[in-house]
């Protein structure tokens, strides 16, 4: 093999190797889990689910611009990404961006009504919805609050 030529992973043999870093994330192993995502980011940095990991990776360790700027690669390379949206939800609320958050739910909540969604996904969106509510009626009350000063 010459200096130029690289071994790639193969799309299945990446999504094995993607699977086992959801393993170590869902276990708490998030140092393990972001070298093996950084990787496949490296190997393929056009894969949103890649980014959107590596944002849940470092949004886990408490590294929100890290995470931010991952959610946001993985929502240019793939606009229907419904976990880097309402992750990156989550992030505008801790960071005192409610509108942000609300936009960002309401668009992941209007999107998922256009396909069919997996049982994670459902899940995923039925905790979007209460947030969104949550959020919306605590800006109400901070609305109300402010025009009655």
């Amino acid at each position: 093999m010459s200096d130029n030529e690289h071994t790639a992973l193969a799309p299945y043999d990446a999504y094995a190797v993607a699977e086992a870093g959801h393993r170590l994330y869902q276990r708490g192993r998030t140092r393990d889990a972001q070298t093996l995502f950084e990787g496949l980011a490296m190997a393929n940095p056009y894969d949103a689910y890649f980014q959107s990991m590596l944002g849940a990776v470092f949004h886990a360790g408490g590294d929100d611009t890290s995470a931010f700027s991952h959610y946001d690669r993985a929502l240019e390379l793939n606009p229907e990404g419904l976990y880097a949206r309402v992750n990156r939800a989550q992030l505008h609320l801790k960071g005192g961006s409610p509108e942000n958050a609300v936009n960002d739910l309401e668009d992941a909540i209007r999107r998922s009504q256009t396909r069919a969604l997996s049982e994670s996904e459902q899940r995923r969106i039925r905790q979007a919805q209460v947030l969104l509510r949550g959020t919306s009626q605590t800006l109400k009350v901070l609305l109300k609050s402010s025009d009655n000063r």
